[in-house]
């Protein structure tokens, strides 16, 4: 437990984990700050349901398209880089002799999918709780100013993620939503650290893995036609109306787990010394 301590507060506190999650925060309170401006004042029937306008979700703001076009590599940036730094200054040699192989290999995993998720999920669930506070929860209109009430809302909302949790609960659906890909940015960072192990020499093909699966099972699915989208851009935009697929999230994350996992068991057992 020591050693898995000390290994989490070394990947915390990192010069690229405190850019993300400080950019993030600022991002998030300025965002907020400028929607609740907007409808400051404003009747209620005239007014958008507010979890439909935060920063990651609303399709109309430019910042919102440069943050998914980037989500693959503000994935990896935080944590993903972990090893890839300790093996490149050679401290990982000096933690393996402390604490062994197995003990770093497990901590660096576990640290860099920990720290990945509360780099994204702390920032955004903060967004919901402004909006929340500051707005009237109990809005249900969409962007284009109808309540999802009618019935032509009604079968677009249908592609929703978590589509049944929106319908009665859009606060809890946003917090879900959330927690789901902060879990998803997690697996990511967890993933290169994995695929790092097996000796990535130059640091730009850190991205690599992810990039190969993020736009590997949009390819994929396109391909396969698969009825549902498999292009990560709509999943995170969680108000599109591509239908969408809850478990094929479920099957990839538990692919990169194992992934993960299985990474872990083999350089667990080679002798780095």
């Amino acid at each position: 437990m020591r050693s898995f301590i000390y290994q989490l507060r070394r990947t915390a506190d990192t010069l690229t984990v405190r850019f993300v999650f400080y950019g993030f925060l600022i991002l998030v309170i300025i965002h907020s700050i400028g929607v609740i401006s907007s409808f400051w004042g404003m009747d209620a029937v005239s007014m958008i349901e507010p979890m439909k306008l935060r920063i990651m979700y609303d399709e109309t703001n430019q910042i919102t398209i440069r943050l998914i076009q980037l989500f693959p590599f503000l994935a990896v940036i935080p944590a993903g880089f972990s090893y890839f730094d300790d093996s490149k200054n050679q401290t990982d040699i000096v933690i393996r002799a402390r604490s062994g192989n197995a003990a770093y290999v497990r901590d660096s995993l576990l640290s860099s999918f920990i720290v990945s998720f509360f780099t994204y999920w702390i920032p955004f669930m903060l967004e919901i709780g402004i909006l929340s506070v500051a707005m009237d929860a109990d809005i249900s209109r969409d962007p284009s100013g109808l309540s999802y009430y009618q019935s032509g809302m009604q079968s677009y909302i249908s592609n929703y993620f978590f589509a049944d949790l929106y319908k009665t609960h859009p606060i809890l659906h946003a917090m879900a939503e959330v927690s789901v890909w902060a879990t998803m940015v997690g697996a990511l960072a967890c993933f290169s650290v994995a695929v790092s192990f097996f000796g990535i020499k130059i640091r730009a093909l850190v991205f690599l893995p992810v990039l190969m699966v993020v736009y590997g099972v949009g390819f994929v699915g396109d391909f396969l036609g698969t009825g549902f989208t498999t292009n990560y851009m709509w999943y995170l935009l969680g108000y599109d109306g591509h239908p969408k697929n809850d478990l094929f999230l479920l099957v990839l994350f538990v692919t990169l787990a194992a992934a993960c996992i299985a990474s872990g068991i083999i350089n667990a057992r080679r002798d780095r010394l």
